[in-house]
């Protein structure tokens, strides 16, 4: 109670980026786009996210074969930074990086649980300005943008008020 309150650091940046692919090749060129976009930017760090070190592994080798060039594959033994990092999640709890891109954020990938929530939470506060969320299939439901869900009818309800405390009936 003593302390000053704390004052709240407005982050600006643009909105995030939603990119749905047909399928996970497209969604790996289209990361590979993505990231010679924000390379050729005043962008000092860019990181590609997935949910395993196993994911990450297979992005980075086809990120390699997209021609990206300069991507460091962070794991156990190799924790040095690079422009580009290709990583799990869990890895990168407590960086930050300017630029954040998700990869594979389908519904299939993360289920609605609060574990695959909460890593999904990690994931998009590891970007300091911008976020890119990559995906084919469906959105994951935590990420889902109202834009993209399917609208839903208003059903008038049948039940009435039945006196001033506004109870139902």
């Amino acid at each position: 109670p003593s302390l000053p309150k704390a004052i709240p650091y407005r982050r600006h940046g643009e909105k995030p980026v939603l990119t749905r692919s047909k399928s996970y090749a497209d969604m790996i060129s289209s990361i590979a786009n993505d990231i010679r976009s924000i390379s050729k930017e005043n962008v000092q760090t860019i990181a590609v996210l997935c949910k395993t070190a196993k994911e990450a592994s297979k992005l980075y080798k086809r990120l390699v074969k997209e021609g990206i060039q300069e991507p460091v594959l962070l794991d156990k033994q190799q924790l040095r930074s690079s422009k580009i990092v290709v990583s799990s999640i869990y890895q990168t709890k407590g960086i930050e990086y300017d630029v954040v891109i998700l990869a594979n954020a389908r519904r299939k990938n993360y289920p609605d649980v609060p574990l695959y929530n909460r890593l999904l939470y990690i994931a998009i506060t590891r970007a300091a300005h911008r976020l890119h969320i990559h995906w084919y299939g469906t959105l994951a439901d935590i990420l889902a943008d109202p834009t993209l869900l399917p609208r839903t009818k208003k059903v008038k309800s049948k039940r009435r008020l039945r006196n001033t405390k506004d109870t139902l009936v």
